[in-house]
């Protein structure tokens, strides 16, 4: 089976990772997601699809259970001069780590860095990011073969990148979103580079299918929706990821979802919960994070695990 996601699973338990929020320590044992808590667990816990065993190629660490590989990286001194070369180094590590470990397929990455959105014009640190983040791949992925993604900017002051995520054996299919353009075909104006994602990717094993959305926000087309207005803004992140999930062949009513959702204004919080309980199906469950989003003018972003029905036909182990 792939692996499942669940928060409030004790520190003891074994699986592919137990992500800890709130918190800036890599270890072999955890995976760090340095955003401050507004409410919910304080752990996120990947369960294993058999044994997992810790793996290691350089600088990338995580754990691996024949079928799928949770990993992270961090980069440390992130900011300055160095910063594009810093992030293409990193990815490049990343992939390689990935083939030698024998998980070829990247699924799903999670990026939080260091003041995301300081700087003006290209200048901008995600804007930067973005430039390093091509430059580190172009050699291994393009195109409709980019993983699922988030950039999220917070712990300012530990001026570093984190990585996380999951690779696997076999490849699944990457997603787009039919009322979104996708991020690979954005225009000029976001950037000399534009971001290396897909906006979902879907895996299929004993006999279940799995969809892991990206960092998903208030946009239509490629424009930002709703300037200034959470309640809003949450409503069109929604009706992107209810977009997705149909374009899975999903039914979003019965999805399960387990979901980040990030929060530029802390102040927001009631107000992101009102709006956004009512929109979600039953069964999700969810971590309200204190996080910067990439664009200035986004307020939240969601991103997050969503169960799906097996497709008629549809093989019990896809590719296994």
């Amino acid at each position: 089976m792939p692996f499942d996601v669940q928060f409030d699973t004790p520190a003891s338990a074994g699986g592919l990772a137990r992500v800890v929020f709130d918190s800036l320590k890599a270890t072999p044992h955890t995976v760090p997601v340095p955003l401050q808590i507004l409410r919910g667990s304080p752990n996120e816990h990947w369960t294993a699809a058999e044994h997992c065993e810790p793996v290691e190629h350089g600088p990338v660490s995580g754990h691996a259970d024949g079928h799928w590989l949770f990993g992270q990286l961090v980069v440390n001194d992130l900011l300055g001069e160095q910063l594009e070369q810093r992030v293409a180094a990193a990815y490049a590590e990343l992939y390689q780590a990935i083939d030698a470990l024998g998980y070829p397929h990247m699924l799903r990455v999670w990026n939080y860095m260091s003041c995301i959105n300081q700087g003006a014009g290209d200048s901008e640190v995600y804007k930067r990011f973005c430039v390093g983040r091509a430059q580190g791949i172009a050699q291994r992925v393009r195109g409709s073969g980019y993983p699922a993604a988030t950039a999220i900017g917070g712990a300012d002051d530990a001026n570093a990148l984190y990585i996380s995520f999951v690779a696997g054996k076999q490849a699944g299919e990457a997603l787009e979103n039919p009322r979104q353009v996708s991020a690979y075909h954005y225009p000029r104006q976001y950037g000399p580079r534009s971001p290396s994602f897909a906006r979902g990717y879907v895996v299929t094993s004993g006999g279940q299918r799995v969809l892991l959305a990206s960092g998903t926000a208030s946009v239509a087309g490629h424009e930002t929706k709703w300037p200034g207005d959470v309640a809003a803004q949450i409503g069109e992140s929604v009706i992107n990821l209810r977009e997705l999930v149909a374009a899975a062949d999903g039914d979003f009513a019965n999805t399960r979802p387990i979901l980040r959702v990030y929060l530029r204004d802390a102040g927001d919080l009631e107000a992101t919960e009102r709006a956004l309980e009512p929109l979600l199906p039953s069964g999700a469950s969810y971590v309200l994070l204190r996080g910067d989003i990439c664009r200035s003018d986004l307020l939240v972003e969601i991103d997050g695990v969503f169960h799906l029905p097996l497709l008629g036909g549809e093989a019990v182990e896809h590719g296994e």
